[in-house]
């Protein structure tokens, strides 16, 4: 349920790289909504403790990348086979363009990181960054813990540094939330 002023975060899971990658190699291979979740839970059950973790990343997957997905099947297919022309390390920066994409909160929670960072902090608290999205998505218990799996996320997928108590954007954090296609494939 929505409240009034409050907009939906739809995010609640830190996924990792490799995971993203299966996830969108399986999307656009298999058809059925049903068979992908089978694969993807078979895939992610040695790697994850707890049938409610498995089933909320998988979700959380399904939700970026599959058939509830605001980016379309073209450009899911086309990203894939962009990756697949790179390298392993050369894929961070698409990998990162397709996170943003698929998920408005964490576009959002990647956007103030950048615009803090612009004003010449030496790095941006967790605090810092979720007071900012708060204000945009109400002030909730799950918004600090919902920030936390962003910046982790951000961090393993290359668009984040840490240290110190402090994140800082990547470049290839910052030229991902320029990209044209980002504005493309959101509503």
């Amino acid at each position: 349920m929505i409240t009034e002023g409050r907009k939906p975060i739809m995010f609640d899971r830190s996924l990792q790289p490799e995971w993203f990658d299966f996830a969108l190699a399986l999307v656009c291979s298999v058809q059925q909504e049903s068979q992908r979740r089978v694969a993807l839970t078979e895939y992610l059950r040695p790697r994850l403790k707890g049938a409610v973790t498995l089933e909320k990343t998988v979700r959380q997957l399904l939700r970026a990348l599959g058939a509830k997905s605001k980016i379309a099947a073209a450009t899911l297919a086309r990203t894939l086979a962009e990756m697949r022309a790179l390298s392993p390390p050369d894929r961070e920066p698409v990998r990162l363009r397709l996170l943003l994409a698929s998920n408005e909160f964490v576009f959002d929670c990647a956007m103030v990181a950048v615009r803090i960072h612009a004003l010449g902090t030496d790095g941006i608290t967790m605090a810092q960054l979720t007071e900012r999205i708060s204000d945009a998505y109400g002030h909730r218990g799950t918004v600090p813990r919902r920030v936390r799996h962003v910046l982790q996320m951000l961090r393993a997928f290359g668009g984040l540094t840490h240290g110190g108590h402090r994140w800082c954007p990547t470049s290839t954090l910052v030229v991902a939330l320029e990209d044209s296609t980002l504005r493309d494939t959101r509503p």
